[in-house]
């Protein structure tokens, strides 16, 4: 598998929050997420890495633009004329990816970085059962040639964990789409009422137990201020 570019087209292609959830529904995703998806991470024991995420376009970006995450937001940033040198910015750790992008051969597939963090986190190097990189990179192929059988390519990609499982705090997440960046508010800093209109575009999973509990990830399109619920 080649290594992940980002591509702006590719980014441009995603569908909005509501028409990709409505897509999901359509062609059963969350059966495919938990019959299909789910078992893969977990025999492979790639799911110490990733989760899987619904992928959508939180806002049109220019070709000179990707969205980059910093702290508890992502918003549009200017990475192409950013010097290799320059060590004000870290941009080594991919939160999504979109897996399935088909290249023009069976099973040739390449997936394409299109949310990166601006901070580098704690490393995931000591995690116990972690895969080697054949095996990530045979569970890649596997994940996008089924995601591609059901036709959920472009739907559903993969996500590494908001926080590590060698931090185990991340229990619910909640992206908003607000007005100039998508804000990522942890457990306890939303009310129930946040996600009345929210959709499920994350599943996480801690173990490899079948009935492993599954971390979420909720995304509304809000565009409010943030604040806390106490």
């Amino acid at each position: 598998m080649a290594a992940a570019t980002y591509s702006h087209e590719k980014y441009m292609a995603l569908k909005d929050l509501k028409t990709a959830h409505e897509i999901f529904i359509a062609l059963a995703g969350h059966e495919f997420v938990q019959t299909i998806a789910k078992p893969l991470l977990q025999q492979t024991r790639c799911h110490q890495t990733w989760g899987v995420t619904l992928l959508y376009r939180a806002y049109d970006l220019s070709p000179t633009e990707t969205l980059v995450k910093c702290a508890d937001a992502a918003t549009p940033y200017q990475i192409l004329h950013k010097k290799d040198d320059d060590p004000s910015i870290d941009l080594k750790i991919r939160k999504r990816m979109l897996a399935t992008d088909l290249m023009g051969q069976p099973g040739i597939y390449v997936p394409v970085e299109f949310e990166v963090y601006q901070e580098q986190h704690e490393s995931i190097d000591n995690r116990t059962e972690t895969p080697d990189t054949l095996t990530t990179s045979t569970f890649q192929d596997e994940f996008a040639r089924e995601t591609c059988l059901a036709g959920l390519d472009g739907v559903l990609g993969l996500a590494t964990w908001p926080h590590t499982p060698v931090r185990p705090d991340f229990v619910v997440q909640l992206e908003r789409i607000e007005d100039q960046a998508v804000v990522y508010y942890d457990h306890g800093e939303f009310g129930f009422e946040s996600l009345v209109d929210a959709v499920q575009t994350g599943w996480f999973w801690w173990n490899r137990d079948p009935d492993a509990m599954e971390a979420k990830v909720w995304t509304a399109d809000r565009r409010v201020k943030k604040r806390k619920y106490t």
